[in-house]
């Protein structure tokens, strides 16, 4: 797991993840999982499929592929200014974590 601390002024969270590829895969979903003042809920991503956000391959992958996913998750300027914890994961067609990782991050509203 990549553990990487997050403090910015953005519409967007924009992150690259270049992993190779642990087994050969289908399809790759995304999951994420936000924690809030305790409570850990499921982030309902708008773009569930990572096979479409790869920027040097595409699915199906090979085993040892070089593999480039573009994360874009919007960040609402309703959310309220809070810290949270976010984990992402990209979950294959066996529902094995191919890729996942975990931002400390801050939403303000500066």
């Amino acid at each position: 797991m990549i553990t990487q601390g997050f403090t910015g002024h953005l519409t967007h969270l924009i992150f690259y993840v270049m992993s190779l590829a642990d087994a050969d895969v289908e399809k790759l979903i995304v999951f994420v999982k936000v924690t809030i003042l305790g409570m850990t809920i499921t982030y309902p991503y708008p773009y569930p499929n990572a096979c479409e956000s790869l920027t040097n391959s595409k699915c199906p992958l090979s085993k040892g592929d070089n593999v480039t996913y573009n994360l874009l998750m919007p960040i609402s300027k309703n959310y309220p200014s809070v810290e949270m914890t976010i984990e992402f994961s990209l979950i294959d067609e066996k529902n094995n974590s191919q890729v996942c990782f975990k931002l400390d991050g801050r939403v303000t509203d500066k």
